[in-house]
């Protein structure tokens, strides 16, 4: 993307560094990213980025976070995921 960011990946916000610089990328699962073709509408891009959203209701309701905010989500993709819902809210 152009960005000398350092990216940290965590599995628990607790990871987080929160430091200048460094982007904490909170991982939900191993997915084989390289197979994501960008500008197509795919199963495992959308369950993604389910697995983001559910993990994100997870952690609020645990009280670790306070605040969610998502990118666009493909309705198409997180329908190809199994999501049966016009949205993901």
């Amino acid at each position: 993307m152009g960005c000398d960011f350092a990216i940290h990946k965590i599995t628990h916000p607790q990871e987080a560094r929160f430091s200048w610089g460094t982007l904490d990328v909170l991982e939900t699962g191993d997915y084989d990213c390289d197979s994501i073709e960008w500008g197509t509408v795919q199963k495992l891009a959308g369950q993604m980025s389910l697995d983001y959203v559910m993990k994100s209701i997870e952690l609020g309701k645990a009280g670790l976070i306070d605040v969610v905010s998502t990118a666009p989500i493909h309705k198409e993709a997180i329908k190809l995921a199994g999501c049966k819902l016009p949205g993901h809210t």
